[in-house]
């Protein structure tokens, strides 16, 4: 199973959204899992995370 994809070749996008991103990228996989039974050509695109500062806060807006 791929866990990347071109975009432009997919034929559809979802995005899972959540407060908490390992438990969104659980439930990306676990629709990911569900989505190759019907489609072999399913994959899971994840963005890379937001960078943050030292202080582990996201940088603010320049």
């Amino acid at each position: 199973m791929s866990t990347t994809t071109d975009p432009t070749a997919a034929g559809h996008r979802i995005g899972i959204v959540d407060e908490d991103p390992l438990r969104a990228r659980r439930e990306a996989r676990e629709l990911l899992a569900s989505l190759t039974e019907a489609d072999p050509r399913a994959a899971l695109d994840i963005p890379p995370a937001p960078r943050t500062s030292p202080s582990g806060a996201a940088p603010s807006p320049t």
